[in-house]
């Protein structure tokens, strides 16, 4: 009898599972077909694989929907481009918000740090007012978490400004300002948000350097 409720329990599961509209969540990453939305909790809680049960599933809370960006990597890439080149336009360099991109979370839209940062440019839930919106949910949506780490990054350069010698270069704000992005004006001098900057910075250079080939090859045809 227990074998047989259990059964029914489980198919009732993988039919809430269909309902509201997860097609899988396999080993941390969610599994979707292009053009798909999901509607998350607005606490921006995401379910658990192997700690799935019904109480999960119902939406008993206020819930957020979310476009899904294509499972292909290629084409959520290109798809990303497309955001970063419209949010950054006239705000930021888009090479530089690329790299932070691939550097935060490599392209993963439902991307959680263990201190709670959430999406593509892994936002902190404090700037969920900052930047306009009303819950955490609403950071993995792609657009909505590019445009708040725009303004993320420029208070960084803000503030970079403010902590680097007047007769720097401006490549030692921008150093500095990503510093300052991963870790914040109270411990931007640390260590590892000294190595964080090195590896944005070489990002930024390979992006550069590669744009210019480019233009070169252009040129020469």
């Amino acid at each position: 009898m227990k074998a047989i409720i259990n059964t029914i329990i489980a198919l009732g599961v993988i039919g809430l599972i269909g309902a509201i509209g997860y097609k899988a969540y396999v080993d941390g990453e969610f599994q979707f077909t292009r053009g798909e939305t999901i509607s998350l909790p607005v606490d921006g809680s995401l379910p658990k694989a192997k700690k799935l049960s019904v109480a999960d599933l119902i939406p008993t809370k206020r819930e957020v929907t979310i476009p899904v960006l294509p499972v292909d990597k290629h084409e959520r890439k290109e798809a990303i481009a497309k955001i970063v080149a419209r949010e950054t336009e006239g705000k930021m360099n888009s090479i530089i918000l690329d790299a932070l991109i691939e550097q935060e979370s490599n392209y993963d839209q439902f991307a959680v740090s263990n201190k709670g940062a959430v999406g593509l440019v892994q936002v902190m839930p404090e700037w969920v007012e900052k930047c306009g919106l009303k819950s955490v949910g609403e950071l993995y949506d792609a657009k909505k978490n590019i445009a708040c780490s725009v303004v993320i990054f420029q208070d960084a350069v803000h503030a970079a400004k403010r902590v680097t010698s007047k007769s720097a270069p401006f490549s030692q704000v921008l150093f500095n300002a990503y510093r300052i992005y991963n870790a914040g004006e109270k411990y931007w001098k640390g260590k590892a948000a000294k190595q964080y900057a090195i590896e944005v910075s070489e990002k930024v250079r390979q992006r550069l350097n590669k744009q210019l080939w480019a233009k070169a090859v252009d040129w020469r045809v």
